[in-house]
């Protein structure tokens, strides 16, 4: 009898998720208000780096500070750069800060892409690079540079669309350079459709040097409408073989509300996933999977599946909608066998209407509502069949501060996922974590109990800079505080 207890104390054991995790916080510095903005740079061997911005973009009066190991703030200046333009993109590498922007050379009355590296300690390396040189009647103030590197760091991807000769024709650029700046191609593709009809969902670069992106458009000879559907492409250029491929995903009679991608350096794949309607309805029906073999250059997998009858009533929380309508990728992940992870949030806005008095007269007005809702974790094996699917179960709204505080923060780590969010966004309160290993086997906790550090995290300003660790910015006790969750 006592062999047996022994035996069903092990099987339990062994039934339930291995976990540890460790919270580091930094000494609260000042009021963090909504109005401001952070970005995690990354951590490097001599310390973390952080942008503070007064709005989201990023791009002008942008303040960089650094801090120790132990998150005790060392440095905060204004971006140590002379070039008067728009800041792009900032990267670190080990130990230097590479600062992209771009300007108006008004010498050759061009827009300049330049580079500007800092050392460890926010000093200017020399005079800043410039990287690309561009017509500046080809682009307009709403181009965006869009800045990448290869996962192993050893590629720098630069892309951007200008306008083409014709008014209904754009270009699609595409550069890459290696880690000491010198470009490795340069590339101009023709697209079909004006700047404005383009929407970029992804762009990826390889560890060789490739390019790879997801772009849709308004279906060619229809007429434009707010509730059109479009035509979405995959496309990948390979620096070996000096070659654009375009892959076109989709299906008659499937209309696409959500699309991403995921790149897996180690398969040599791209996993292309999302959700569709059946008739354009923004109801989810079911779900799509492609793979793309690098190799071979062949599209291996394409599925398209209804969900199950049962499938909402099962596994989705209804008190917020009886459909799996607004659902929103917040994060892909390739697996090791082609297969990937999917994270997806329920999101919508929606509209509250007040009355208030000036007077003695009743005057009314309306606010908008921010709703971020469950999570579905699904996992697809490498032939597009569903492996398992979860329901992070989580309701958080919010009155005109763009969901500030709401959603999640990712965390993948080789043994499960994790999922941080806060279990009120509009007070400091517990911060919930749930977590599931590669067989969907899923648990739910308090990572921080409001009883012992009343604080928020801010899901959109958050970094992994390991395996098993993030940086993520917080409210604790009013006041802006810098984070750290080891696993």
């Amino acid at each position: 009898m006592l062999k047996h207890f022994y035996v069903g104390i092990i099987l339990i054991f062994l039934t339930r998720l291995s976990f540890c995790q460790s919270v580091e916080w930094s000494n609260p510095q000042k009021i963090k208000s909504k109005t401001g903005y952070s970005q995690i740079l990354g951590e490097s061997a001599s310390g973390v780096y952080v942008l503070r911005c007064k709005d989201n973009s990023f791009s002008r009066d942008v303040i960089i500070e650094k801090y120790k190991a132990n998150l005790v703030q060392e440095l905060s200046i204004p971006m140590p750069i002379s070039i008067n333009g728009i800041l792009e993109r900032v990267l670190l590498f080990d130990n230097i800060i590479y600062v992209f922007v771009s300007a108006k050379n008004n010498v050759s009355n061009k827009i300049d892409l330049l580079l500007q590296k800092l050392d460890e300690n926010l000093k200017p390396i020399g005079n800043a690079q410039v990287l690309i040189s561009i017509n500046s009647e080809e682009i307009d103030n709403k181009t965006h540079f869009y800045i990448k590197h290869s996962s192993e760091k050893k590629f720098i991807g630069a892309m951007f669309l200008s306008k083409g000769k014709e008014k209904n024709i754009s270009n699609l650029n595409l550069f890459c350079f290696d880690i000491n700046m010198q470009q490795q191609y340069g590339k101009r593709y023709d697209l079909p459709h004006s700047t404005d009809d383009i929407f970029i969902t992804s762009y990826d670069m390889g560890n060789e040097g490739d390019s790879y992106l997801l772009i849709d458009y308004p279906k060619l000879g229809v007429k434009k409408k707010a509730s059109d559907s479009r035509s979405f492409f995959l496309y990948s250029y390979s620096l070996g073989m000096d070659k654009m491929l375009e892959y076109e995903v989709g299906q008659a009679g499937a209309f696409i509300e959500e699309i991403g991608m995921c790149l897996n350096n180690y398969s040599k794949k791209i996993s292309v996933a999302g959700f569709y309607s059946n008739d354009n309805s923004k109801k989810v029906a079911g779900y799509f999977y492609y793979v793309l073999d690098l190799t071979t250059n062949e599209l291996i997998t394409k599925r398209f599946e209804n969900f199950p009858s049962d499938f909402i009533s099962k596994r989705y929380n209804t008190k917020s909608s009886d459909d799996l309508s607004d659902l929103y990728i917040r994060k892909m992940v390739a697996r090791s066998d082609g297969g990937c992870l999917l994270l997806a949030e329920k999101y919508y806005l929606s509209r509250q209407t007040y009355t208030y008095y000036v007077n003695g007269f009743p005057q009314t007005n309306s606010r908008t509502v921010y709703n971020y809702d469950d999570v579905q974790m699904m996992s697809f094996n490498a032939d597009g069949s569903l492996q398992f699917n979860n329901t992070i179960a989580k309701s958080q709204s919010s009155i005109s501060d763009g969901g500030y505080y709401s959603s999640i923060v990712p965390i993948i780590s080789p043994e499960n996922l994790y999922v941080v969010y806060n279990n009120d966004v509009n007070t400091e309160g517990d911060m919930m974590l749930s977590y599931a290993n590669n067989k969907g086997l899923m648990e739910n906790k308090i990572l921080v109990k409001a009883i012992n550090a009343s604080a928020l995290i801010i899901p959109s300003e958050t970094k992994q800079v390991s395996s098993n660790s993030i940086l993520a910015c917080s409210l604790r006790d009013k006041r802006f505080t810098l984070m750290r969750i080891t696993f």
